[in-house]
């Protein structure tokens, strides 16, 4: 039997000890260090700064006696614009700003899995050396051990969260792992949602402790029955996590921007995006005046760029690397866990019909001649259908090896296979365009039905985790 579970917060444990808390100044650096793409034997860590520096190093070990150099890149699609909330600024223009955030990794190695120890990263900025906190790391950890990990979704710098995370820290005493099911946060080429956003609730100061959000009493009442103390709102930090444990994140729909134009609100391009069989043809048509040379690196920016993108949430996180040759999904065996992170989800449209909107039933109206001016309903960006690249992957991995000996068969992807709402409804099939004419032939309506028999994570994908002897889903 499948097990599938949606997913906000919850922990999945296999048993756990306390993790040795070390004391120590806080950072300076724009995050905490957080861990990624755990081996056998090693164990990425990753940390940002506002500021490019030099020397960045990770220091490990009992006595912090190994040392490794960090690789270090800028972030290209980092920016902040009037939907940003950032500290010290009441106003940023509408047009966006091109934040400069630099990303650090460095690799500790030579580790024994079942076994903790210290560690903390450094960068030399400004003629000064920021040193963090110390934390703990360890590899992937071998079969049988005991584990806890946390399994969540959709932060979205949600008013709770910070309480939620701040919880499950207290709940759990050690967590192993994070398995996140999409939805990290709203806007991702917004930066001040991943690192500082004012309200307290950005991405990572919720997963690292360092959040602040007040969140009030449930009701006057309740607060008039608690006495004065309770009408001051507490303030939650959320949890010390992934600094210590390994985070695996799965793309949802909010990982996902529309056509790029950093001319325009954020909101608006992540509102934005295209089918790429769409905006192929639209290419087909106007390549001689956008790309006279014939470049193929030119052609696939074009593309990339008129249709929609992972391309911050890629250039954040370091996932394990995978025979997908892709970081949209990927596979990883933990302990006697073997995970799967796909790329299932679709832009999300309006259920509504206002004539004003582009819907998930229907075309804006009046409807706009161009295809490429249109919203196409809530089509899927990436095919998990039987015959698609990403369907014969997962065959492919699920019948290896490393997912027959796991224990535990974890599959993990944005959108429920089952369930309520406007966000599952309709279908997961490609959207099926009914064209309303005129006389002249003109176009009156465009509408779009989702035939049942065609979802794909019924007829295709449900089969294949069953067939395989998937134990749990996560969405």
């Amino acid at each position: 039997m499948v097990y599938f579970v949606a997913v906000v917060f919850s922990l999945l444990c296999f048993g756990s000890s306390p993790v040795a808390a070390v004391e120590g100044d806080r950072p300076a650096l724009l995050t905490d260090p957080f861990l990624q793409r755990p081996t056998a034997d090693s164990v990425a860590v990753v940390w940002f700064t506002e500021e490019r520096g030099e020397d960045h190093r990770l220091e490990w070990g009992e006595r912090l006696q190994f040392g490794a150099s960090a690789q270090t890149v800028r972030l290209t699609r980092m920016f902040e614009d009037a939907g940003s909330r950032q500290p010290g600024r009441d106003r940023i223009d509408q047009r966006p700003v091109r934040r400069t955030i630099w990303r650090h990794e460095a690799f500790a190695s030579g580790l024994t899995p079942g076994r903790r120890v210290p560690y903390r990263v450094s960068s030399e900025i400004g003629g000064s050396r920021i040193v963090s906190r110390s934390f703990t790391l360890a590899p992937a950890p071998a079969p049988g051990q005991a584990l806890t990990v946390l399994l969540t979704s959709d932060h979205q710098l949600k008013p709770l969260t910070p309480a939620n995370l701040e919880m499950a820290a207290k709940v759990a005493g050690r967590i192993d792992a994070v398995f996140f099911a999409g939805d990290l946060v709203n806007i991702p080429d917004r930066a001040s949602e991943w690192f500082d956003d004012a309200r307290g609730m950005a991405f990572f100061p919720a997963l690292q402790g360092r959040a602040r959000k007040p969140v009030a009493p449930a009701s006057r009442h309740e607060a008039v029955g608690r006495g004065a103390a309770a009408r001051r709102a507490p303030v939650y930090s959320g949890g010390e996590i992934i600094q210590h444990a390994p985070l695996f994140p799965a793309i949802g729909n909010h990982e996902v921007m529309g056509r790029f134009d950093a001319r325009i609100p954020l909101n608006l391009q992540f509102n934005d995006p295209k089918p790429l069989a769409v905006v192929e043809a639209a290419y087909g048509e106007w390549a001689d005046r956008v790309n006279p040379k014939g470049d193929p690196d030119v052609r696939a920016r074009w593309l990339r760029d008129n249709s929609y993108n992972t391309i911050s949430y890629e250039e954040i996180f370091s996932v394990p690397r995978s025979s997908s040759g892709t970081e949209r999904y990927y596979a990883a065996r933990f302990g006697d866990l073997f995970l799967v992170s796909l790329f299932v989800t679709r832009i999300w449209r309006t259920p509504k019909t206002d004539p004003d909107r582009h819907g998930a039933f229907v075309e804006k109206q009046p409807v706009a001649p161009e295809p490429m001016e249109r919203g196409h309903g809530r089509f899927i960006f990436d095919s998990v259908a039987k015959g698609s690249a990403q369907f014969e992957w997962l065959a492919r991995t699920l019948a290896g090896e490393p997912a027959r000996s796991a224990r535990y068969r974890i599959v993990m992807l944005h959108h429920p296979i089952h369930g309520l709402g406007d966000n599952v409804l309709p279908p997961f099939s490609e959207p099926l365009q009914v064209v309303d004419r005129d006389s002249e032939g003109k176009i009156r309506s465009v509408k779009y039905l989702y035939p049942r028999g065609a979802n794909v994570l019924l007829s295709d994908l449900k089969p294949l985790l069953e067939a395989h002897g998937v134990e749990l889903v996560l969405n």
